[in-house]
């Protein structure tokens, strides 16, 4: 059984837009030809070397891109974050290799009740190759190369494509992640199945793992 829903506990994680409801309607049955793959690719691991720059798969031409680096907790720890805090976001503006247009947006986010530290970046380049950096502060930093290829992302590292960022909306395919209870979050954004759906999503479906 598939439960749509809009996963808010995941855009907190992820400082992204609180997602719209899915579409419920029904589906009629009919598919012609192979469809895109939309499931959302898990990021694996932690990036666990703040100076190396993570990598993940450029989007197609007609999509831009949101990246996720997932890091070890000690960092918000050592920021004073504690498990019984709210959630901390700490925003700035990126740069790139070419250049960002006006729009992009970049941030490292504290989760403690589920003990988790992720840096964001909106990039609104479609298609966009190169590398963005995202300076927090002179000692809080981290880069992210969009490649060539059907790569595998490093350690810690997704990316969702999309056509604009207006709206993030998944479908949630597993019952017992529904709740989205800060116990649950590490699992939501580890194990749980979605996937990435409405009008913005890319028609070429999501990258996967070689």
């Amino acid at each position: 059984m598939t439960h749509h829903t809009p996963l808010l506990a995941l855009a907190l994680i992820a400082g992204m837009t609180l997602p719209a409801a899915a579409d419920p309607a029904a589906d009629d049955g009919v598919l012609i030809g192979p469809q895109p793959d939309h499931r959302v690719m898990l990021p694996v691991g932690l990036h666990k070397d703040p100076d190396a720059t993570a990598v993940v798969p450029g989007p197609t031409l007609d999509c831009v891109a949101k990246v996720q680096v997932f890091v070890p907790w000690k960092i918000c720890r050592a920021m004073g974050s504690r498990v019984e805090d709210g959630p901390r976001r700490y925003e700035a503006y990126p740069t790139g290799s070419p250049a960002l247009p006006h729009g992009g947006s970049c941030a490292f986010v504290c989760t403690p009740a589920a003990k988790l530290a992720s840096w964001s970046f909106l990039v609104p380049t479609p298609g966009y190759r190169g590398t963005v950096t995202c300076p927090v502060s002179r000692d809080l930093q981290l880069s992210v190369t969009l490649a060539e290829g059907p790569l595998a992302p490093t350690d810690g590292a997704t990316v969702h494509w999309q056509t604009d960022f207006g709206e993030t909306v998944y479908t949630l395919t597993d019952p017992a992640f529904m709740e989205g209870r800060p116990e649950d979050f590490e699992r939501l954004i580890f194990e749980a199945e979605r996937r990435l759906d409405g009008e913005n999503a890319c028609p070429a479906g999501q990258p996967r793992r070689p």
